[in-house]
């Protein structure tokens, strides 16, 4: 059962392999519902009737059964001040409505600003340009409005200090929109695909539910089967997918964190399987001194089937996993030595001798005062 979790868990990201037609975009259905959702949302909005700012900020006028009220004119005194507002109330209402949003992080709170309203703004501008070139393309035009753009976007997806704000605002929908393919099935320009997928690489760790809402998964494995895609974003999508599905089977992409017993699990489960048959005792292993004491019947000259001729040395096929023990004891790497280590006092002592050899005045030749050893 948890392969099989495993298996669904990997087809709602990536695809299913066994489909005959793999992740081909948004097709026509698709964007006509999102035109109607629109469209609907705008007619719900109209209907409400909403006063002046200054007269009231924010309140619908609604029609309620009431009778019909003559006229008060400005002169009389028949208003009712609960339904007055002032300038200054409305001004303080204004602020607290700004203060509520604009959140300050101190110590353990979240910070709120203005960037979040900016990528907001941002993700909304390229989803409105992917659909606009998808209805250029359905109109024979080239659709140049997503290449227009990439300058602008590429420069802000780069900025490491919001990568984690564009993965909680949804960038990775509108990067899945600008990946997917055109309603002719063509690929996006070759320039989105390469700074897209460079980008990628650089973000932080993406949880499955967030490959798995956004679809961009679907995305990068379209771009790593697609026949015309290139090679070099066909090895960034495949690291990507490699990358990506990793913490689904439990692995991880860091090798620095592996411990000793956890590097010798994974060297065994690489070797091949008749050498780790043999590993696991289930086929006699050659013993090493029996060969050199001959047990084995090894050809020798004069044998049928000797060959008495120089031939070229054949690389070794073993893998050396198992790692040999130490065989010197600790406590004799001291002793290994004859002579004593010289102490603190000895050196200082050599060190002194050295000095005063060596401040003494040298002289070519000794002259005597009183005429020793002179040449008359």
């Amino acid at each position: 059962e948890n392969d099989t979790d495993k298996d669904e868990l990997i087809a709602d990201i990536f695809g299913s392999s066994d489909e005959d037609e793999e992740f081909e975009g948004f097709e026509e259905a698709d964007v006509e519902a999102a035109k109607k959702k629109k469209e609907k949302k705008k007619g719900k909005e109209s209907k409400a009737v909403v006063s002046d700012d200054e007269d009231g900020a924010g309140v619908t006028g609604q029609v309620e059964n009431q009778e019909v009220v003559p006229d008060i004119s400005s002169d009389e005194e028949g208003v009712n001040k609960d339904d007055i507002v002032s300038d200054f109330d409305l001004m303080l209402m204004r602020k607290k409505e700004e203060m509520r949003k604009r959140k300050k992080r101190r110590r353990d709170v979240d910070i709120i600003n203005d960037n979040d309203d900016l990528i907001a703004d941002m993700i909304v501008k390229m989803k409105e340009a992917a659909e606009d070139d998808r209805e250029l393309n359905m109109r024979k035009k080239p659709a140049i409005t997503k290449l227009k753009m990439l300058g602008h976007v590429v420069s802000q997806l780069k900025k490491a200090d919001l990568h984690s704000a564009f993965l909680d605002c949804g960038v990775l929908s509108a990067m899945t929109e600008w990946l997917a393919p055109l309603p002719d099935k063509s690929l996006p320009h070759l320039q989105i695909r390469e700074q897209f997928l460079r980008i990628l690489h650089e973000f932080p760790a993406i949880s499955q539910e967030g490959l798995k809402a956004s679809g961009i998964g679907k995305a990068v494995m379209y771009l790593y089967k697609h026949p015309r895609e290139t090679k070099l974003n066909k090895d960034r999508a495949g690291k990507l997918i490699n990358e990506w599905s990793r913490p689904i089977f439990n692995l991880t992409s860091n090798f620095k964190m592996l411990s000793k017993q956890e590097r010798e699990e994974r060297d065994y489960e690489q070797l091949p399987k008749k050498r780790r048959v043999s590993a696991e005792g289930m086929t006699p292993r050659r013993d090493i001194n029996n060969a050199l004491a001959g047990e084995d019947n090894q050809l020798r000259p004069g044998d049928k089937g000797w060959i008495n001729r120089a031939r070229v040395p054949m690389p070794s096929h073993k893998d050396y996993v198992v790692r040999p023990k130490w065989g010197v004891d600790e406590g004799q790497q001291g002793k290994s030595s004859g002579k004593k280590a010289p102490t603190r006092y000895d050196k200082h002592v050599r060190a002194f001798a050295e000095k005063k050899k060596f401040s003494k005045a040298q002289r070519a030749v000794t002259i005597s005062i009183e005429g020793r050893n002179m040449a008359l």
